[in-house]
Parts: C-alpha cells; sequence; structure tokens
C-alpha cells in the first residue's frame, strides 16, 4: 500500500469513502469544496488505497488566514478517515507524516484542524487553542422591543474585518468569493441544519439602536450563535441587553461561540467545549492564541 494523491477523475470515489464514513453530511458537502474552495483541488487528498478501493484518506486545504494586513499561508487538516475494516493499523499517522512533510515544502506557517481526539493530535505537534461557548439566558422582563432579520454576506464584510482587526486575531481571510463558497458548502454539513431549517446571516437590533450581526441556527432547546460581530462603537452593557431581550423574545437560551478575547471582552464566563477542540501546529513565528477559526469556516 503507497500513499497517492487524488485527481479530479478519482475524486468522486473520494466523496463516496467520505460519505460511508460520515453518513450525516450530503455528499454535496465535499463537492462544494471542490467548486467552490479558492485553493482546494484533489491534489491536495491524500489517500491509502488497496485492491482498488479507499482504505484510508485525509484532506490538507490550503487556506488564507490575516494578520492586520498581514496575509499568511496557513493549511486545514479535514476529513482524516479510515475504513472500519482497517483500523488500527496507523494508516492515518502515515498519511499525516505525509501531510507534516509536505507542510514544510509548501512553507505553510501554521496547520489546523477540528477534532474529537485532541491527544491523537498532540504526538504529532499540534497544541489545543480550544473551542468555547457562552450561555444567555432567557431574562424574566425585557427591556426594548426588537427585530431579527436576514442579512445577505455581501453587506458584512466591512463590519467583519474592522471587528476581528478590533480584537487582533488571526482569522481566516474573506471575500465575496469566499462567503459564497462557504455559503455553499456549509448548506450541506449536517452543523449547520436541523429540521428543514439552516443557519444563515441575520442582523439583531433594538429600538435604541443597537445591534449585532450573527450567523445562527434554530434549533428545539436553544438558539444556536455560530460566530457573532458587531460595530465596538456600542458598549458591552448594550450588547449584552440586546441578546438578553432576544433570548426573552423566543424563549429559550442563545447559546453563543466566541473567541476567549470576546468573551473575556464582554466580561462572560466562557466554557470549553467537552467534545470538540480546535488544535495548531505552528511553523513560524505565529502567536497561536491569537488564531481564531470561526465556527461557519470549519472544514
Amino acid at each position: 500500500m503507497e500513499i497517492i494523491r487524488e485527481t479530479y477523475e478519482t475524486f468522486p470515489k473520494n466523496a463516496e469513502f467520505l460519505k460511508k464514513i460520515f453518513p450525516k453530511d450530503d455528499e454535496k458537502y465535499y463537492y462544494s469544496f471542490l467548486k467552490y474552495h479558492p485553493f482546494f483541488t484533489p491534489y491536495h487528498i491524500y489517500s491509502i488505497k488497496g485492491s482498488n478501493q479507499t482504505l484510508a484518506t485525509l484532506w490538507c486545504l490550503p487556506c488564507l488566514f490575516i494578520d492586520n494586513e498581514r496575509m499568511i499561508l496557513a493549511a486545514g487538516i479535514a476529513n482524516v478517515a479510515t475504513d472500519p475494516d482497517f483500523r488500527g493499523q496507523g494508516l492515518a499517522g502515515q498519511l499525516m507524516e505525509k501531510v507534516l512533510k509536505e507542510a514544510e515544502i509548501q512553507k505553510y506557517k501554521f496547520l489546523i484542524l477540528i477534532t474529537e481526539i485532541p491527544e491523537y493530535y498532540k504526538r504529532w505537534g499540534f497544541q489545543e487553542i480550544g473551542k468555547y461557548e457562552v450561555v444567555i439566558e432567557s431574562p424574566a422582563i425585557a427591556k426594548y422591543p426588537i427585530t431579527c432579520q436576514n442579512i445577505t454576506y455581501e453587506n458584512i464584510l466591512d463590519t467583519y474585518r474592522s471587528f476581528y482587526q478590533d480584537f487582533q486575531m488571526i482569522t481566516p481571510f474573506h471575500n465575496l468569493a469566499y462567503m459564497r463558497g462557504r455559503e455553499e458548502w456549509n448548506q450541506w454539513s449536517s452543523m449547520f441544519h436541523n429540521n428543514g431549517g439552516k443557519a444563515g446571516w441575520f442582523l439583531l437590533k433594538n429600538e435604541i439602536g443597537h445591534f449585532t450581526i450573527f450567523y445562527g441556527l434554530d434549533r428545539e432547546e436553544y438558539f444556536k450563535v455560530f460566530e457573532i460581530i458587531w460595530d465596538k462603537k456600542i458598549d458591552k452593557k448594550g450588547l449584552l441587553m440586546l441578546f438578553q431581550d432576544w433570548a426573552y423574545h423566543l424563549g429559550k437560551e442563545i447559546h453563543l461561540d466566541l473567541s476567549l478575547p470576546v468573551a473575556n471582552y464582554l466580561g462572560l464566563k466562557a466554557s470549553k467545549d467537552p467534545k470538540e477542540t480546535v488544535m495548531v501546529k505552528s511553523y513560524g513565528d505565529i502567536d497561536i492564541n491569537r488564531i481564531y477559526l470561526p465556527v461557519p469556516d470549519y472544514f
């Protein structure tokens, strides 16, 4: 068995294999990356095959991050999968060794991944930066009427960029092409669907001019906010009041995914996700504590 790199001709078999391993996600999820991701090609998929069938695979997606005005070339590790009949034979480890060598050749500044098994990736030099959530409970009474309406990604990019710059975070580079792609592949991810509904961008505001923009999804037991941005001219107290009023309007809790710097700025207690975490392996002079991968950017 040897490590091969996929091609456009073999990609359908790779997507079929991943669908078998991760049945909750639509096969179109993988095709959307191929169609819309600005830097991804099948050549960035590493696989081990035997008897003309895929035994294990790993995606390494090149991506741009931005640190103020500085562009950073990095890569995301995703879709690490092994056929159940061939697990325990070190196949994923062989793929990881290959990708780590390739990362040095390509001069990636860091690799980033999302995982439920951080101890496994620590052996490859990855460090945990974590994933955090804040819960906003519904108050006994609301202070102001609020409105919540859909907003398109075309109308948020300026606020988006300045928000993360204000917090000195290293985040994925976003432009219209990337945001369109992200919208396409997320619509086929099980993470952003619930009972026929799907996540989207919303503008939340009250009658005294406070507003925030977020990417969220209504679930039965709570409303999930995967990403939140706002104009920092709004004071912290006003922002929290806005979400509390909205929780009252919904009659349920709001669960917000936040970076630690944002949670600390708001004075909110953030709980570490007990199941899933984000990890980084640095190859350069990168302060990994400033790296933030918003949940809608997961791959």
